[in-house]
């Protein structure tokens, strides 16, 4: 609050952010609400400044006030409603002090309570009540003693006129300190001073004649235990414990508002002692001034905890009314972020204002302001704890303490994920392979935030943490975007993000809230869960989406960050790998003859795959019962032997009826597979002849056909035979099978019955089989193995059977993962130290070869 007698109007900071302007002409007419006009307002309120968020401490200049404003931490500026000039009683007696005739005095009270905002109006106004002959002196000192900054402001006047023949203001200041100094009485209006605040003091003199000079006046003051400094308002200078007042001041300048001060920090008594010299008419007076004024008291914190847990436990601190066993008007303690000394984020006015050692506790939580209700964390750490005492809510005594909120550490989780659709625990602190058969797929990311306790341990709290997460190319060698394998057209979705603008790389997890300042594309931030009946509280949770690319790797950044942007604890977790897999449910071999088996174990076929960061991964062996352990499984039937009888599957047919279903004559239909003794006849011809020519070409296209009828009957009855064994055999799933032969055709000249008699009398004759242009009494291909529909057959016997098995695992992992196809055929070059194994590992890493 801020009064201007000379207007009589004060200026009062509500907590409603408003500035009231109240009329204190007669402020203790009542205690009741005058509200004549029946607004519901008392009426000595005559206006309000509004648009203040916050409104705090107000000074007043000529024109304008300044308040600030505590919850946005600015000063505001407002225009003072209020007159320039205006002649009232105190304008009258001022004007009389400074010796201006009777009359003239008497002339300018026609003018009294007229108010002048214009300085030429008053002016012309008082010349004319003055009758004209106005002097400069005479016109400079009305402007001074009837403007309405003329009073000056002061936080505190402790010396007033007073009628020394008034019995009754004599008696309703009997209960107080007062000294005599001049003739005037100067007495305290509060009980004790405020350690630390400035208190003028008006010296002013009374039955004193005007034309007396005040030849000095010394005053210096003393505390009992503790400092004091005193000076003179306005003049910019400061004396250790003593004030000076030039001599040769007249007495009435003075009564003016020449102002001394003190400021006492204590605890202690505070007194002031000295003299004071006026002549008058030739005479010299010299008067004692002892004052010994009052208790200077303050607020000490003794001790305050460094740090603590909010939600776990409280901040104490312990603090002192001094000196012992004063009890101040008001207390209280406020709480402020780091970097915010305006709007405090906690405040408890109800504190003890008296007491030794006295503990006050925060338990984290604010009460105030955006953060109210929530328990504060590191971010705005250390906080600044203030106790305040003092003689009112504007009180500015205090002593302040810090203590910290911290992170005790930060720690990435144990998370689970999965492989090949099952359950795999990664602990994120390590290096892991993470497995993106699935290049959508996403990776659980958990970050344990623990708060430092005050003995130092650690401890999960209701606190909301945000934690930053970001990630490293730990080489920089991460695949690019344009030169990984594109799995999808539309939208166009490619293995590889380096260099991608668009890439996401985060999302958030339902489990906690996260945000991202670029849209989840490189950072995200998640906050840790609050909830203290979640057993996870504590936890941030995040997904993580790497690229599709083996081999590349990411390196996770945890990070907790002040508000001011810098960093308070930072850690990295393992470095993430990824991969893509392979796994086979089972190894079937034959009855009593396991001599491939170890050639199919992971010991043996995983480390050709290692550089093209593709895991190998096989279940237990099945040995196949006796009965299925047959040596061609394409020639496999239900019913014992178990093996169809060759010669006669081989044996041309007299009557079918096939559409041929692939290779030069597909879609063709074939009635019979037997040549006819013509087709023999003409096919045969070797002559020049062109009708007989034309017979030839069209016998040996019919013998064509019925011979790719044949060997497509022959190879589809191949397949049906296959997989009847596998259905009996119970041979299921993702599986190796390690075989005798496939079928008498793919087994290449090792086996006689790879030989027919069926095309003899067609030396000419060539077919397409499988993809392969054979002559069709003769093998057809030597197959040590296939990739067939989910299970890899491979031969038993095979020389470099290791790398023979890697090869058909390679045609395999396209069911398994998304890659580009290795060339023609799908046929990829072995693995392992052949110079083109580098060509099959880019290829299975997910990465474009040229």
């Amino acid at each position: 609050m801020r009064v201007s007698p000379y207007e009589r109007l004060a200026y009062v900071s509500a907590f409603d952010g408003n500035v009231h302007i109240v009329d204190i002409a007669d402020p203790f007419e009542g205690t009741d609400l005058i509200d004549e006009d029946g607004d519901g307002t008392d009426d000595r309120i005559l206006g309000k400044v509004s648009g203040l968020t916050g409104a705090g401490s107000i000074a007043l200049g000529r024109n304008h006030g300044h308040v600030g404003d505590t919850l946005a931490g600015k000063v505001h500026t407002f225009t003072l409603g209020r007159i320039r000039f205006r002649i009232t009683d105190l304008t009258l007696t001022a004007l009389a002090d400074e010796g201006l005739p009777q009359e003239v005095i008497d002339r300018l009270e026609e003018l009294r309570d007229e108010e002048y905002r214009d300085e030429d109006e008053f002016l012309e106004d008082v010349a004319e009540a003055m009758g004209g002959g106005l002097t400069d002196e005479d016109e400079s000192l009305i402007l001074k003693c009837a403007d309405a900054d003329y009073a000056g402001e002061a936080d505190m006047v402790f010396c007033r006129e007073h009628d020394e023949d008034d019995p009754e203001a004599r008696r309703r200041r009997d209960d107080k300190d007062i000294f005599d100094f001049g003739g005037d009485v100067c007495h305290r209006r509060l009980p004790y001073f405020i350690s630390g605040r400035t208190y003028p003091i008006k010296i002013v003199f009374r039955g004193v004649p005007p034309d007396a000079i005040l030849e000095s006046l010394s005053l210096g003051a003393k505390m009992a235990d503790g400092d004091v400094e005193a000076g003179l308002s306005g003049d910019g200078h400061t004396f250790a414990t003593h004030v000076d007042i030039a001599v040769g001041l007249r007495i009435g300048e003075a009564n003016l508002g020449d102002y001394c001060w003190f400021r006492g920090t204590g605890p202690g008594r505070l007194s002031v002692d000295g003299h004071v010299t006026i002549r008058s008419e030739g005479e010299t007076d010299t008067l004692p001034v002892s004052f010994d004024m009052l208790t200077v008291t303050d607020v000490r914190i003794g001790s305050a905890d460094a740090n603590f847990a909010p939600g776990a436990e409280e901040a104490e601190l312990t603090c002192s009314m001094r000196p012992a066993g004063v009890t101040v008007d008001y207390a209280k303690m406020e709480v402020f972020k780091k970097g915010d000394a305006v709007n405090p984020v906690f405040r408890d006015e109800g504190i003890p204002r008296t007491g030794t050692d006295v503990t006050l506790r925060w338990d984290g939580r604010a009460n105030l302001g955006d953060d109210n209700g929530r328990l504060m964390g590191p971010e705005d750490s250390p906080y600044t704890v203030a106790v305040y005492v003092g003689h009112d809510q504007m009180s500015n005594c205090r002593d302040t303490r810090t203590t910290e909120v911290r992170v005790e550490s930060l720690e990435f989780m144990k998370v689970e994920t999965t492989k090949d659709g099952q359950p795999l625990e990664l602990d994120l602190a390590k290096d892991q392979r993470v497995y993106m058969n699935d290049p959508d797929n996403k990776v659980p990311v958990s970050v344990l935030v623990s708060l430092m306790k005050k003995d130092g341990s650690g401890t999960r709290t209701e606190v909301p943490v945000h934690v930053g997460l970001s990630f490293a190319d730990p080489n920089n060698d991460n695949t690019p975007k344009g030169e990984s394998f594109q799995y999808q057209s539309n939208p166009p979705k490619f293995l590889g993000k380096k260099g991608d603008p668009d890439a996401i790389h985060w999302e958030d997890h339902p489990d906690a809230h996260s945000d991202s300042a670029d849209g989840y594309r490189l950072l995200c931030r998640g906050r840790t869960i609050t909830d203290p009946t979640n057993p996870h509280m504590g936890r941030t949770w995040v997904w993580f989406k790497p690229s599709g690319v083996g081999g590349d790797d990411f390196r996770l950044t945890a990070e907790v960050r002040h508000s001011d942007g810098s960093t308070l604890i930072s850690e990295s977790g393992g470095v993430l790998t990824v991969w893509r897999s392979v796994t086979f449910d089972n190894i079937y071999e034959m009855h009593g003859e396991p001599m491939c088996l170890e050639y199919a174990t992971e010991k043996w076929v995983q480390p050709l795959f290692d550089k093209a960061f593709v895991d190998y991964s096989v279940g237990p062996v099945v040995e196949m019962p006796p009965d299925k352990s047959v040596k061609y499984v394409g020639l496999w039937k239900n019913d014992p032997p178990h093996q169809q009888d060759w010669l006669a599957l081989q044996t041309k047919k007299a009557s079918v009826s096939h559409t041929i279903m692939s290779g030069p004559y597909r879609g063709e239909v074939v009635n019979t597979e037997v040549p006819t003794a013509a087709e023999k006849v003409n096919a045969a011809y070797a002559g020049g002849d062109q009708a007989l020519i034309r017979a030839r070409e069209a016998a040996r296209e019919s013998v064509a056909k019925k011979a790719h009828a044949w060997a497509e009957r022959i190879y589809l009855a191949y397949g049906g035979a296959t997989g009847e064994w596998r259905q009996n055999g119970g041979v299921s799933g993702h599986s190796i099978v390690l075989f005798h032969h496939l079928h008498p055709k793919f087994t290449g000249s090792s086996e006689p019955e790879a030989f027919t008699h069926e095309w003899e009398a067609f030396d000419w004759l060539q077919i397409r089989v499988a993809g392969y242009e054979v002559r069709p009494d003769g093998p057809w291909a030597s197959h040590s193995g296939e990739a067939w529909g989910k299970f890899t057959m491979v031969k038993k016997g095979t020389s470099s059977l290791r790398y023979t098995l890697t090869h058909e695992v390679a045609h395999e992992t396209e069911r398994s993962f998304h890659r580009d196809v290795f060339g023609p055929g799908d046929h990829p070059i072995h693995l392992g130290k052949n110079p083109g194994a580098k060509k099959t590992n880019k290829i299975l890493r997910g990465i474009i070869v040229p």
